[in-house]
Order: C-alpha cells, then structure tokens, then sequence
C-alpha cells in the first residue's frame, strides 16, 4: 500500500509522470474502457443537470393538501399538482437505476482493471485494441467464475503503483467519484424531492378513482417502495456505490487504495498547477472514503481499514488549505460536513479522538 509514497522518496519520482488526462500517454491498452467511461461519464452529467434544475411542486401539493375535502376544488388541486409530481417521480427512479448502473460497472469493470497491473494488460493489448466499447444501457454484463476468481487474486497484491499505471483510468474514476458527491450535495439541499416523492406515493392510492385514472403514472407501486428508500438516504448515489461494493471486498479495497493515492498525489504536488485536477483529487478522495466507510463492516477510520484514514481526514480538514492556498471556506465545510454526518462510523467509539479532533478545529 506504501508503494507510490515510497517511489516519491526515491530517483524514480524524476522519470514519473503524471498524464491522467491523456489516454494515449498513459496507457493505449486501456483505451477500450476508457470509451466506456467516456459515455458513462456524459450521462453523469445530464443526471447532474437534472437535478440541478430540479423543479419542486411545493406549492402546488401545499394546495392541494389545504383543499376541502372531497370537493371538486381538491380534486383539481390534488391534479395539479401530480401533472407536476408525476414527471419528477419519474426523474427519481431514473437516478436510482442509474446509481445501480455506475455500481455495477465500478464493480465489474473500472476497479478490477485498475487492480491489474499493466504488464499482464499488455499481453491482452491485441484483443484490447479491436474490442467495442461496451454499451453502456445493457443491464447484465456476464462475467464467469474464472475471471473473477483472477480478479480476486490480483487485487490481493495491488498497490497505490499498480493502481496509477492507469492514470487515465484513474482520472475518470476520479469524475465519476466526483460525480457521485456533487450530486448527493446538491440532493441534500433539495428536501423538496423527498417530498415530492412521498406525495406520490400517497397519491397511488388514488390513481384508480375517475378524475385520475386518465393520468400515465411513471413509477409502480410496487417500484415507488424503493425509489423512497432510495431518496431517504442522506447520500443516495454513493449509499448504493457502497452496498454494491459490501458485497465484493475486493474491489473496495481497490476504492480504498485509489483513495490512499489521491491522498499522496496530492501531498506531493503531482498536479503543479492545474488546480482543477487538485480539488478533483480531493473530492474524489474524501467521496472513497465515505463510501469503503459506508461498504467495509468495521467502516473507513479503524486501524485495520485499508484507508490511511487520520492523514486523508488531515488533507480534508487542513493539509489542502495549507499546501494549495485558500479555498472557497464553503467548498472545504462541504467536504468536512459530507465525513462528520454522512459516513457511518465516524461517531463509533472505534474512531480515534485525534481523528474526530481533526474535523472540530
């Protein structure tokens, strides 16, 4: 785990460059998963747009909740307002399918290949190189029982070294993380969805009666249980990320190391200048660390986690700041707020004092 900080202590730091945003400097033979990453990565963003343009109906439901009852006028209220609640239920099952979209391809695609060294890559370079770009809307990808079990035992040895011979790889994994947090930002600061959903799911009871049944609901009753708890996360995105992962360890160990990464990229300065790439790094980082705490048992701040927990939460809290200049004040509470109350064992009695010290100065 210590291999990247130990090569920035040796001569080797000289002949290290870092290109994560090229493809072809970095490594040709990933170019097929970097198609895909490419087209996952346009759809993140008109799901970001769509929540950042998110229109509530809070005035509408206010009315029709403080119609008479049972009166023409309630009727029309209560109609109103699902011609407006109806396409945002719509819009919140589709963030919820597409959180099980990223999920999968994270765990049966990104973080095995990142797990793999280059040089077992390169013998596949041929097979690599006429392979398609896979279609992202397929909803099974079939992975045999061989594979996996080679997977599994390549991430057994992997190190923050292994992980960056990917460096565009690398860099995507990095927008789709950052993706995963700006979205779940931006949900926190909309209570309004959670809101409309749950007019929704009240009004299904209803869809049969004459002055609905002509209206085409968008989300099931038997899928509307879901989408609510989906909704009632305080990080949903990165909440389904990590029940995915709880289920194979072996790539969230991986998550855990790309995290442990960005963290010595970014004590190193491997970024010069570019300041986009820096903040990226650090979002990035603080989202993996909330989700290995959200999908390891024993969670992100243990002794035993495969994070170095009390230098990333020293990175967020202060070392950034320090090393890069001021930030935005609101920009770094954000990121503070996100590990104090949206990961899951940051209050256990497990967690150190120095560590929870860190995030109260």
């Amino acid at each position: 785990m210590g291999a990247l900080f130990a090569l920035f202590n040796t001569n080797e730091l000289k002949n290290f460059e870092l290109n994560w945003k090229d493809i072809e400097k970095s490594q040709p033979v990933d170019a097929a998963l970097f198609a895909e990453c490419r087209k996952l990565l346009q759809t993140c963003e008109e799901m970001q747009a769509s929540i950042d343009n998110y229109e509530g109906a809070m005035q509408e439901i206010k009315v029709a909740m403080s119609a008479q009852q049972n009166t023409d006028e309630q009727k029309e209220a209560i109609r109103d307002a699902l011609n407006k609640v109806i396409p945002n239920a719509a819009l919140c099952q589709s963030w919820m399918q597409f959180a099980q979209k990223v999920s999968k391809f994270l765990t049966k695609r990104l973080l095995p290949r990142l797990s793999a060294p280059i040089i077992a890559n390169e013998t596949h370079k041929e097979e690599e190189e006429e392979e398609e770009p896979q279609e992202m809307e397929q909803e099974d990808i079939n992975y045999n029982d061989e594979e996996e079990k080679k997977q599994e035992k390549e991430s057994e040895k992997v190190s923050e070294l292994t992980i960056l011979t990917h460096q565009a790889l690398v860099h995507e994994l990095a927008l789709i993380l950052d993706f995963l947090i700006t979205f779940d930002q931006k949900k926190m600061m909309q209570p309004q969805i959670q809101n409309d959903f749950s007019f929704y799911k009240r009004s299904l009871s209803k869809q049969n009666e004459a002055y609905l049944s002509d209206l085409e609901w968008s989300v099931s009753n038997e899928k509307a249980g879901f989408v609510s708890m989906f909704l009632a996360q305080a990080i949903p995105l990165q909440k389904e990320v990590a029940t995915q992962l709880a289920n194979n360890q072996q790539s969230l160990k991986v998550l855990a190391i790309f995290c442990n990464a960005c963290l010595d990229l970014l004590k190193e300065n491997k970024f010069t200048e570019d300041e986009e790439s820096q903040w990226l790094a650090l979002r990035a980082m603080t989202a993996a660390f909330v989700i290995y705490d959200h999908g390891n048992a024993n969670g992100a701040f243990q002794r035993n986690s495969h994070t170095k927990a009390q230098k990333v939460i020293s990175m967020i809290a202060h070392d950034y700041v320090t090393l890069y200049g001021e930030k935005e004040h609101e920009d770094i509470k954000g990121l503070v707020n996100i590990i104090k109350f949206a990961t899951m064992h940051f209050n256990d009695a497990g967690t150190s004092a120095s560590i929870k010290n860190l995030l109260d100065k």
